[in-house]
Protein backbone atom coordinates (compact mmCIF):
# COMPACT_ATOMS: atom_id res chain seq x y z
CA UNK A 1 0.00 0.00 0.00
CA UNK A 2 1.29 3.70 -0.43
CA UNK A 3 1.85 5.27 2.74
CA UNK A 4 0.97 8.54 3.59
CA UNK A 5 -0.91 9.47 0.38
CA UNK A 6 -1.18 13.39 0.66
CA UNK A 7 -2.37 14.52 -2.58
CA UNK A 8 -4.54 12.52 -5.02
CA UNK A 9 -5.64 14.71 -7.90
CA UNK A 10 -7.15 14.13 -11.00
CA UNK A 11 -5.76 15.46 -14.91
CA UNK A 12 -6.55 14.46 -17.72
CA UNK A 13 -8.27 11.55 -16.60
CA UNK A 14 -5.90 10.26 -14.93
CA UNK A 15 -5.36 9.88 -10.78
CA UNK A 16 -1.58 10.42 -9.04
CA UNK A 17 -0.55 9.94 -5.79
CA UNK A 18 1.77 11.60 -3.67
CA UNK A 19 3.67 9.38 -1.03
CA UNK A 20 5.21 11.64 1.63
CA UNK A 21 7.18 9.15 3.44
CA UNK A 22 9.19 8.38 0.57
CA UNK A 23 9.10 11.88 -0.87
CA UNK A 24 7.63 9.95 -4.37
CA UNK A 25 4.76 10.60 -7.03
CA UNK A 26 3.15 8.77 -9.56
CA UNK A 27 0.45 6.91 -11.06
CA UNK A 28 -2.29 5.82 -8.72
CA UNK A 29 -2.41 1.91 -10.05
CA UNK A 30 -1.83 -0.85 -8.22
CA UNK A 31 -1.59 -3.32 -10.73
CA UNK A 32 2.36 -4.44 -11.36
CA UNK A 33 2.22 -5.58 -14.58
CA UNK A 34 0.37 -2.19 -15.98
CA UNK A 35 1.27 0.37 -18.60
CA UNK A 36 -0.46 3.03 -17.91
CA UNK A 37 -1.13 3.96 -21.01
CA UNK A 38 -5.17 3.15 -21.35
CA UNK A 39 -8.01 2.37 -19.84
CA UNK A 40 -7.18 -0.68 -18.56
CA UNK A 41 -5.18 1.22 -16.04
CA UNK A 42 -6.78 1.40 -12.45
CA UNK A 43 -5.61 5.24 -12.35
CA UNK A 44 -7.50 5.88 -15.77
CA UNK A 45 -10.85 7.84 -14.37
CA UNK A 46 -12.21 8.64 -17.97
CA UNK A 47 -15.03 11.35 -18.17
CA UNK A 48 -14.33 12.50 -14.97
CA UNK A 49 -16.77 14.96 -13.25
CA UNK A 50 -15.52 17.18 -10.72
CA UNK A 51 -13.17 15.94 -8.02
CA UNK A 52 -12.36 13.07 -6.24
CA UNK A 53 -13.00 11.78 -2.58
CA UNK A 54 -11.54 9.68 0.05
CA UNK A 55 -14.61 8.44 2.38
CA UNK A 56 -14.29 5.36 4.50
CA UNK A 57 -10.92 4.16 3.55
CA UNK A 58 -11.62 4.06 -0.40
CA UNK A 59 -11.47 6.53 -2.59
CA UNK A 60 -14.35 7.58 -5.31
CA UNK A 61 -14.88 9.24 -8.69
CA UNK A 62 -17.87 9.71 -10.69
CA UNK A 63 -16.85 9.44 -14.69
CA UNK A 64 -20.10 9.92 -17.08
CA UNK A 65 -23.00 8.66 -15.21
CA UNK A 66 -21.18 5.87 -13.17
CA UNK A 67 -19.39 6.11 -9.86
CA UNK A 68 -16.34 4.43 -9.12
CA UNK A 69 -14.16 3.44 -6.33
CA UNK A 70 -10.66 1.49 -5.40
CA UNK A 71 -8.64 1.25 -2.69
CA UNK A 72 -6.20 3.79 -1.61
CA UNK A 73 -3.16 1.43 -2.90
CA UNK A 74 -4.88 1.43 -6.01
CA UNK A 75 -6.21 -2.17 -6.32
CA UNK A 76 -9.68 -3.26 -6.13
CA UNK A 77 -10.73 -0.98 -8.61
CA UNK A 78 -14.90 -1.15 -9.69
CA UNK A 79 -17.64 0.26 -11.07
CA UNK A 80 -19.46 0.93 -7.94
CA UNK A 81 -23.18 2.92 -8.66
CA UNK A 82 -24.82 4.47 -11.44
CA UNK A 83 -26.28 7.89 -11.57
CA UNK A 84 -28.98 9.79 -13.63
CA UNK A 85 -26.88 11.33 -16.55
CA UNK A 86 -24.77 14.49 -15.44
CA UNK A 87 -25.14 16.29 -18.74
CA UNK A 88 -24.57 20.04 -18.08
CA UNK A 89 -21.69 22.41 -16.99
CA UNK A 90 -20.10 22.46 -13.48
CA UNK A 91 -20.56 18.79 -12.30
CA UNK A 92 -20.08 17.61 -8.77
CA UNK A 93 -20.63 15.31 -6.38
CA UNK A 94 -20.03 14.58 -2.33
CA UNK A 95 -20.53 11.51 -0.35
CA UNK A 96 -21.67 12.36 3.50
CA UNK A 97 -22.97 10.14 5.90
CA UNK A 98 -23.96 7.34 3.72
CA UNK A 99 -25.26 9.64 1.03
CA UNK A 100 -24.44 10.08 -2.70
CA UNK A 101 -24.88 13.76 -3.58
CA UNK A 102 -24.78 14.96 -7.21
CA UNK A 103 -24.81 19.01 -8.44
CA UNK A 104 -25.12 20.29 -12.09
CA UNK A 105 -25.78 23.31 -13.85
CA UNK A 106 -27.90 22.54 -16.71
CA UNK A 107 -29.32 24.80 -19.53
CA UNK A 108 -31.30 24.66 -22.54
CA UNK A 109 -31.70 27.75 -25.56
CA UNK A 110 -34.98 29.24 -25.91
CA UNK A 111 -35.68 32.05 -28.06
CA UNK A 112 -31.29 32.15 -28.79
CA UNK A 113 -31.02 32.98 -24.70
CA UNK A 114 -29.74 29.64 -22.74
CA UNK A 115 -31.39 29.82 -19.46
CA UNK A 116 -30.19 27.73 -16.69
CA UNK A 117 -31.63 25.68 -13.72
CA UNK A 118 -29.39 24.27 -10.80
CA UNK A 119 -30.00 20.62 -9.30
CA UNK A 120 -29.26 18.70 -6.53
CA UNK A 121 -29.98 14.71 -5.72
CA UNK A 122 -28.94 12.49 -3.16
CA UNK A 123 -28.72 8.90 -3.64
CA UNK A 124 -28.36 6.43 -1.15
CA UNK A 125 -24.92 5.24 -1.52
CA UNK A 126 -24.43 1.87 -3.08
CA UNK A 127 -27.73 0.80 -3.64
CA UNK A 128 -29.66 1.32 -7.18
CA UNK A 129 -32.74 3.54 -5.99
CA UNK A 130 -34.55 6.80 -7.26
CA UNK A 131 -33.22 9.96 -6.16
CA UNK A 132 -34.23 12.37 -4.09
CA UNK A 133 -34.56 16.18 -5.75
CA UNK A 134 -33.05 18.55 -3.04
CA UNK A 135 -32.88 21.26 -4.74
CA UNK A 136 -34.32 22.47 -8.29
CA UNK A 137 -34.94 26.00 -10.18
CA UNK A 138 -34.92 27.80 -12.80
CA UNK A 139 -32.75 30.55 -13.96
CA UNK A 140 -32.72 33.53 -16.48
CA UNK A 141 -29.29 32.44 -17.42
CA UNK A 142 -27.13 29.49 -17.27
CA UNK A 143 -24.02 31.86 -15.93
CA UNK A 144 -24.36 29.76 -12.74
CA UNK A 145 -22.05 30.00 -10.03
CA UNK A 146 -22.07 27.46 -6.34
CA UNK A 147 -20.21 26.56 -4.16
CA UNK A 148 -21.28 23.27 -1.37
CA UNK A 149 -20.20 22.72 1.91
CA UNK A 150 -21.69 19.69 4.62
CA UNK A 151 -20.97 19.98 8.55
CA UNK A 152 -23.31 17.06 10.80
CA UNK A 153 -25.99 16.81 9.75
CA UNK A 154 -26.61 19.93 7.21
CA UNK A 155 -25.60 20.46 3.44
CA UNK A 156 -24.98 24.75 2.90
CA UNK A 157 -25.03 25.72 -0.30
CA UNK A 158 -24.73 29.24 -2.13
CA UNK A 159 -26.15 29.93 -5.42
CA UNK A 160 -24.98 32.70 -7.46
CA UNK A 161 -26.67 33.44 -10.91
CA UNK A 162 -26.28 36.40 -13.44
CA UNK A 163 -29.20 39.07 -13.76
CA UNK A 164 -27.32 40.37 -16.90
CA UNK A 165 -24.65 38.85 -19.39
CA UNK A 166 -22.66 42.56 -18.61
CA UNK A 167 -19.10 41.00 -17.47
CA UNK A 168 -17.59 44.06 -16.23
CA UNK A 169 -20.70 45.21 -14.12
CA UNK A 170 -23.00 41.52 -13.84
CA UNK A 171 -24.91 41.88 -11.14
CA UNK A 172 -25.64 38.45 -8.70
CA UNK A 173 -28.60 37.31 -7.10
CA UNK A 174 -27.18 35.59 -4.37
CA UNK A 175 -28.50 32.75 -2.46
CA UNK A 176 -27.52 30.75 0.61
CA UNK A 177 -29.12 27.49 1.76
CA UNK A 178 -29.40 24.98 4.39
CA UNK A 179 -30.73 21.12 3.44
CA UNK A 180 -31.42 19.34 6.79
CA UNK A 181 -30.15 15.64 5.97
CA UNK A 182 -32.29 14.19 8.26
CA UNK A 183 -35.67 15.59 7.65
CA UNK A 184 -35.38 16.74 3.93
CA UNK A 185 -36.08 20.35 5.20
CA UNK A 186 -34.73 23.01 2.99
CA UNK A 187 -34.48 26.42 4.25
CA UNK A 188 -33.06 29.62 2.34
CA UNK A 189 -31.43 31.45 4.86
CA UNK A 190 -30.42 34.84 3.43
CA UNK A 191 -30.55 36.20 -0.15
CA UNK A 192 -28.97 39.60 -1.68
CA UNK A 193 -28.34 41.02 -4.73
CA UNK A 194 -24.95 42.62 -5.76
CA UNK A 195 -21.71 42.56 -8.34
CA UNK A 196 -19.87 40.14 -6.64
CA UNK A 197 -19.31 36.64 -7.33
CA UNK A 198 -18.44 33.71 -4.39
CA UNK A 199 -14.60 32.60 -4.71
CA UNK A 200 -14.99 30.24 -1.42
CA UNK A 201 -16.69 29.01 1.26
CA UNK A 202 -16.16 27.51 4.56
CA UNK A 203 -18.50 26.35 7.71
CA UNK A 204 -17.32 26.42 10.99
CA UNK A 205 -19.63 25.14 14.42
CA UNK A 206 -20.36 28.72 14.70
CA UNK A 207 -21.18 29.93 10.82
CA UNK A 208 -20.27 29.94 7.40
CA UNK A 209 -17.07 32.02 6.08
CA UNK A 210 -17.61 33.38 2.44
CA UNK A 211 -14.91 35.12 0.38
CA UNK A 212 -16.41 37.16 -2.52
CA UNK A 213 -14.33 38.66 -5.47
CA UNK A 214 -15.03 41.59 -8.01
CA UNK A 215 -12.85 42.46 -11.12
CA UNK A 216 -13.54 45.79 -12.60
CA UNK A 217 -11.17 44.95 -15.68
CA UNK A 218 -11.55 47.97 -17.82
CA UNK A 219 -10.71 50.28 -14.73
CA UNK A 220 -8.13 48.48 -12.91
CA UNK A 221 -5.44 45.92 -12.64
CA UNK A 222 -6.10 44.44 -9.48
CA UNK A 223 -9.43 42.82 -8.04
CA UNK A 224 -11.45 43.37 -4.58
CA UNK A 225 -12.29 41.01 -2.09
CA UNK A 226 -14.34 41.20 0.84
CA UNK A 227 -15.46 38.61 3.48
CA UNK A 228 -18.76 37.80 4.56
CA UNK A 229 -20.05 35.73 7.57
CA UNK A 230 -23.14 33.97 8.25
CA UNK A 231 -24.06 33.90 12.20
CA UNK A 232 -25.64 30.44 12.74
CA UNK A 233 -27.37 32.27 16.26
CA UNK A 234 -27.90 35.46 15.06
CA UNK A 235 -29.19 33.57 11.58
CA UNK A 236 -28.00 37.10 9.62
CA UNK A 237 -24.90 37.62 7.46
CA UNK A 238 -22.61 39.97 8.46
CA UNK A 239 -20.23 41.88 6.21
CA UNK A 240 -16.75 42.64 6.40
CA UNK A 241 -15.26 45.67 4.88
CA UNK A 242 -13.55 45.23 1.15
CA UNK A 243 -9.98 45.19 0.40
CA UNK A 244 -7.96 46.05 -3.09
CA UNK A 245 -5.61 43.38 -3.68
CA UNK A 246 -1.72 44.39 -4.88
CA UNK A 247 -1.46 45.35 -8.05
CA UNK A 248 -1.52 42.36 -10.64
CA UNK A 249 -3.46 40.14 -8.00
CA UNK A 250 -6.15 38.52 -9.75
CA UNK A 251 -7.68 35.91 -8.28
CA UNK A 252 -8.08 34.34 -4.82
CA UNK A 253 -9.36 31.47 -2.88
CA UNK A 254 -10.60 30.28 0.78
CA UNK A 255 -8.77 27.64 2.42
CA UNK A 256 -9.12 26.45 6.25
CA UNK A 257 -8.94 30.14 7.61
CA UNK A 258 -6.79 31.76 5.18
CA UNK A 259 -6.79 33.77 1.97
CA UNK A 260 -4.88 32.80 -1.07
CA UNK A 261 -4.50 35.72 -4.15
CA UNK A 262 -2.55 34.86 -6.77
CA UNK A 263 -0.53 36.94 -9.57
CA UNK A 264 -0.09 35.05 -12.66
CA UNK A 265 2.84 35.25 -15.18
CA UNK A 266 3.83 32.83 -17.82
CA UNK A 267 5.33 29.90 -16.18
CA UNK A 268 4.67 31.13 -12.34
CA UNK A 269 2.62 32.45 -9.61
CA UNK A 270 2.95 34.65 -6.77
CA UNK A 271 0.78 34.31 -3.93
CA UNK A 272 -0.25 36.40 -0.83
CA UNK A 273 -1.46 34.89 2.62
CA UNK A 274 -3.82 36.38 4.51
CA UNK A 275 -5.87 35.46 7.54
CA UNK A 276 -9.11 36.27 8.23
CA UNK A 277 -8.49 40.04 9.53
CA UNK A 278 -7.00 40.97 5.93
CA UNK A 279 -3.38 40.75 7.58
CA UNK A 280 -0.61 39.46 5.31
CA UNK A 281 0.92 36.56 6.71
CA UNK A 282 3.52 35.35 3.87
CA UNK A 283 4.44 35.71 0.12
CA UNK A 284 6.05 33.46 -2.45
CA UNK A 285 5.92 31.43 -5.92
CA UNK A 286 4.75 28.44 -7.17
CA UNK A 287 5.49 27.32 -10.66
CA UNK A 288 3.04 27.51 -13.43
CA UNK A 289 -0.83 29.28 -13.09
CA UNK A 290 -1.90 28.11 -9.55
CA UNK A 291 -4.88 27.56 -8.24
CA UNK A 292 -5.87 26.41 -4.30
CA UNK A 293 -6.89 22.55 -4.02
CA UNK A 294 -6.54 22.10 -0.71
CA UNK A 295 -4.95 22.19 3.01
CA UNK A 296 -3.69 19.79 5.53
CA UNK A 297 -1.39 19.69 8.84
CA UNK A 298 1.72 19.64 6.23
CA UNK A 299 0.81 22.55 3.92
CA UNK A 300 -1.83 23.96 1.53
CA UNK A 301 -1.49 22.76 -2.03
CA UNK A 302 -1.98 24.74 -5.07
CA UNK A 303 -3.03 22.52 -8.77
CA UNK A 304 -1.10 24.15 -11.87
CA UNK A 305 -3.75 24.99 -14.41
CA UNK A 306 -1.64 25.67 -17.29
CA UNK A 307 0.32 23.44 -19.65
CA UNK A 308 1.98 21.18 -17.59
CA UNK A 309 0.92 19.09 -14.80
CA UNK A 310 2.12 19.74 -11.59
CA UNK A 311 1.31 20.12 -7.96
CA UNK A 312 2.95 22.39 -5.18
CA UNK A 313 2.58 22.71 -1.14
CA UNK A 314 3.28 25.91 0.69
CA UNK A 315 4.56 24.77 3.85
CA UNK A 316 2.31 25.28 7.17
CA UNK A 317 5.57 25.62 9.30
CA UNK A 318 6.47 28.43 6.63
CA UNK A 319 4.31 29.66 4.30
CA UNK A 320 6.83 31.64 2.38
CA UNK A 321 8.44 28.51 1.68
CA UNK A 322 7.01 26.28 -1.20
CA UNK A 323 8.14 23.17 -3.35
CA UNK A 324 6.37 20.90 -6.32
CA UNK A 325 5.42 17.51 -5.29
CA UNK A 326 4.27 16.19 -7.87
CA UNK A 327 4.86 16.53 -11.44
CA UNK A 328 4.42 14.94 -14.70
CA UNK A 329 3.81 15.82 -18.06
CA UNK A 330 0.49 15.73 -19.56
CA UNK A 331 -0.50 12.03 -20.95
Amino acid sequence: MFRGIGVLHDFNSWIFYYDRESDTSGILCGKPECAHKDASCNAYAGNMMGCIQVYDGQLYWLSGSTLYRMDLDGTNREAFQKVEAMNGLSPQFYIHRGYLYTCLVGFQVTSAEAQGTMEIKRYPLGEEAEPVIVFHKEYPYNNIWYKCRFSGNSMYFMIDDAQDLDVESMMQHRELYEYHLQTGELEQLWSLEENWTVYGMEVTEEGIYVLNLRTDYNVTDRSHIYLSYFDFRQREMIRYEEIALDEGYMGANLVDGYILAFRYDEDKTEYQVYDLNYQNVAEGVVDGGANAMGIDEYGIYTQNIHQKFSIAEISRSDMHQSRNIMENEAM
